[in-house]
């Protein structure tokens, strides 16, 4: 059985060092929200009717949160395209926000050409490539991502300068003093996740031996519907196993009739809850029911209680709690988190068919 305490198991499958970049998540999120206060956004921009994030991946996700974080304030519809082309409605009433780590998803590139077409009035998020390009040559506001990682890693440097453009801009409500207080939370208790908090106390490396060799569905609701999203792929990319996701309340209106069948799901299915005080009542009441079906089913499950005091802070916990657990999966797995040959490998096809 692998141990997870001793730091030779990460060394020897770890080579690009994932486990640092999972640890400086916090201090990675600041530098990102002080850098997003020098780009300078068009007053134009708040007229904006409808805002569109366009992306892909770890790219898009940064939409997601942001959009259900500030559902219960928003000023104008948010809607996340993945995708080639964007929405009909998109005019030169919409804020449009184009987000490629690369600067190169062919996705975000055809659908940042749609936005231009239709006059929407846009901002750039990526590290460089065509699509920093592209907007130096129509002069549009840019953030340039400076990290040097996965683009999955790189979430803080995506999701910080959306969350300030969009507070920023008046399209949701997020001030900077909660911003600074969610990532001084995450950074206090990111100790306690890391490699030298042994299993016994470390709820990441516990969660990560009981999702061994079993399919895990992650179940999120309201600000952190989303963030069982980025658990999800994080198992995929990370972890190189197959998970899935679904949300609260929708779940109970279809998935929990799933529960019985086929014959040996309990062998290898497990659900994870991510559960919050902040929650509406009745949710976390259909939390407790979901955990009934699935005991009653023989389905393994946990309830995870996510801590801190406002919704922006259980987003960034939970994130970091999923990354972790997927740093361990991927050890206990016995591969190395960083390497994704399989999107490569579909990524070099793809270009070969275009050519």
């Amino acid at each position: 059985m692998t141990n997870l305490d001793d730091a030779r198991s990460f060394s020897a499958l770890d080579s690009d060092d994932m486990a640092a970049q999972i640890a400086g998540f916090a201090s990675a999120c600041a530098v990102a929200w002080d850098r997003a206060q020098h780009v300078a956004l068009p007053s134009a921009f708040r007229a904006a009717r409808a805002v569109v994030v366009l992306g892909m991946g770890g790219s898009a996700i940064s939409g997601d949160l942001a959009r259900t974080l500030g559902a219960p304030t928003a000023a104008a519809p948010i809607e996340v395209v993945r995708g080639y082309d964007v929405p009909g409605y998109v005019d030169d009433h919409t804020l449009v926000i184009a987000i490629s780590f690369s600067g190169n998803t062919e996705e975000t590139l055809a659908a940042f050409d749609s936005a231009l077409e239709r006059r929407a009035r846009v901002l750039v998020i990526a590290s460089g490539g065509e699509l920093a390009a592209r907007a130096r040559a129509a002069g549009l506001p840019q953030y340039l991502v400076q990290a040097a990682s996965q683009p999955r890693a790189a979430l803080p440097h995506l999701y910080m300068p959306v969350l300030h453009a969009l507070t920023a801009l008046g399209a949701i409500r997020c001030d900077a003093a909660e911003v600074r207080d969610a990532i001084a939370f995450v950074a206090s208790h990111a100790a306690s996740l890391g490699l030298a908090a042994p299993e016994r106390v470390n709820r990441a490396k516990q969660l990560a031996r009981t999702l061994q060799g079993r399919v895990t569905c992650i179940y999120g609701a309201e600000f952190l519907a989303e963030t069982a999203r980025r658990w999800k792929t994080q198992l995929n990319e990370n972890s190189k196993q197959w998970a899935e996701l679904d949300h609260l309340p929708e779940a109970n209106h279809n998935s929990v009739v799933g529960y019985a069948g086929p014959p040996g799901l309990g062998d290898t299915v497990s659900v994870v809850q991510l559960e919050s005080e902040l929650y509406h009542r009745r949710t976390r009441q259909r939390i407790r029911v979901t955990e009934d079906l699935l005991r009653d089913a023989g389905i393994a499950n946990e309830t995870i209680a996510i801590q801190g005091a406002t919704p922006l802070a259980q987003q960034l916990s939970s994130i970091l709690l999923g990354d972790y657990v997927s740093y361990y999966l991927a050890i206990l797995n016995g591969v190395d988190p960083t390497p994704v040959a399989a999107i490569d490998h579909l990524k070099g096809q793809l270009a070969r068919a275009h050519g």
